[in-house]
């Protein structure tokens, strides 16, 4: 057996290692490294000798594919693909998310300015709503007030129990806030066509309901002035 004969021996195991893994980066990591070793032997080799041609061509070809698919996986899981002015909402709300999927989804929500009322209470579900700055008030059925500051989830308990709003949110004092907003119809586009960022979503929201619910108790139970 030749070291030619050997050496290709070794990096066909390559392959074998690959197939044991479940993790595409991985797989893509073997295969690059295999690519290079098959350039190098073609080069030891001789092109002159049949085969080691095409193998230096292929390896070339399929180096230069594996290297970029593995480039774009990183560029795509750091903060590096988001907009400068989305990474400070990212790393504080959206963590869960990797930086790609919180690119997607933040793609699919509108930004507005309003002012007055944000939510009627008993209405269908139509929007999810998250404040970036400016504060809000939310008014219960039996009279009682929570003001919200910005960075607050609106409309969330009736997107996650797809049920009636229940309860008035206004802006305070008529002042203006800055909303993100995603319509019923984004929401559900995410939840068919991005199941994983849907769950994280409804994690991340969960777990902010309970803070909200967790304050509004707080201020509730304080005694009146």
């Amino acid at each position: 057996m030749s070291d030619t004969d050997l050496i290709l021996i070794v990096l066909s195991t390559f392959v074998t290692l690959a197939y044991l893994s479940s993790s595409i980066i991985f797989i893509r990591f073997i295969i690059t490294a295999q690519q290079i070793g098959f350039f190098l032997v073609s080069l030891y080799t001789g092109l002159d000798v049949p085969g080691m041609t095409a193998m230096f061509y292929l390896s070339i070809f399929n180096t230069t594919i594996n290297s970029a698919k593995i480039i774009q996986y990183y560029y795509d899981n750091s903060t590096r693909c988001l907009p400068t002015e989305w990474i400070s909402l990212y790393k504080k709300e959206f963590p869960l998310l990797t930086p790609k999927e919180f690119k997607i989804f933040r793609g699919l929500a509108r930004l507005e300015t309003r002012t007055g009322k944000l939510i009627e209470r008993g209405h269908i579900f139509e929007e999810l709503i998250y404040t970036l700055e400016g504060e809000t008030i939310v008014r219960l059925p039996k009279g009682d007030s929570i003001p919200m500051s910005a960075n607050s989830w609106l409309g969330e308990m009736s997107y996650i129990n797809d049920t009636l709003t229940s309860a008035d949110v206004w802006t305070k004092d008529n002042e203006e806030v800055k909303l993100l907003i995603w319509t019923k119809e984004a929401l559900i586009k995410t939840e068919q066509k991005h199941p994983p960022i849907a769950n994280k979503l409804h994690y991340v929201i969960s777990a902010n309901l309970c803070n909200k619910i967790e304050h509004a108790n707080i201020l509730l139970q304080r005694p009146l002035q």
